[in-house]
């Protein structure tokens, strides 16, 4: 956020989904209630501000933003987090709950800051990341800022949708049977079966 709505105002402008942005930290007035709901609210545990005198802020889990917003059960088709440090801890939940199929993401594109982190914890991120179906398909590290190289922002997509996808531009006619999608897909997503009645559009950005 930080009242930068360009992304937000280009993904309305695309998908016209609902969209919604996360800035506890926001003091102005947020700029893109034409089309996102704002929420004074950030994501983790415990968010400090990057100054000498930190700051907590209002926090909250994923899994416990989806519950307050009636959201349980519903796909979130893209997840967009800047949270200065907050993923290490907040992502644990989403992860585990991505791998046990209660939750669900399509596209995940977060910055991830590397300062301080040791090599077994970013290890672990990754593996979470994995272990949740998420694939890597793009990274760039953020050379405008944290010293060059102590920020990247990587691109996730979940696995099932990278298949379909796939399949929507290279054998169309395989999405008109659910079978042959599955045997496309192997399984793309935990051995969960296609549906071929889609979710409801919702993404969910912000910090």
């Amino acid at each position: 956020s930080n009242n930068d709505v360009s992304f937000e105002r280009a993904l309305h402008n695309l998908t016209r989904c609902e969209i919604h942005t996360f800035d506890p930290t926001l003091k102005a007035a947020y700029r893109g209630r034409a089309f996102s709901k704002f929420h004074a609210i950030g994501l983790g545990e415990v968010l400090r501000s990057s100054g000498t005198n930190a700051s907590s802020f209002k926090v909250k889990q994923l899994l416990t933003i989806m519950k307050d917003l009636g959201h349980e059960g519903r796909r979130i088709d893209v997840l967009k987090i800047d949270c200065e440090g907050c993923e290490w801890d907040a992502l644990r939940p989403a992860f585990a709950a991505m791998q046990a199929g209660t939750l669900s993401i399509g596209q995940l594109l977060i910055e991830v800051h590397v300062r301080r982190q040791t090599s077994r914890r970013v290890n672990g991120f990754f593996s979470a990341a994995l272990a949740a179906n998420l694939r890597l398909f793009s990274k760039e590290r953020n050379h405008w800022g944290c010293d060059g190289w102590k920020c990247v922002e990587f691109s996730f997509v979940d696995k099932a949708q990278a298949c379909r996808a796939f399949a929507s531009t290279h054998c169309p006619r395989v999405l008109d049977s659910s079978t042959a999608l599955n045997e496309l897909c192997g399984g793309a997503s935990g051995g969960a079966r296609w549906r071929r009645k889609g979710h409801p559009l919702r993404t969910t950005g912000g910090r």
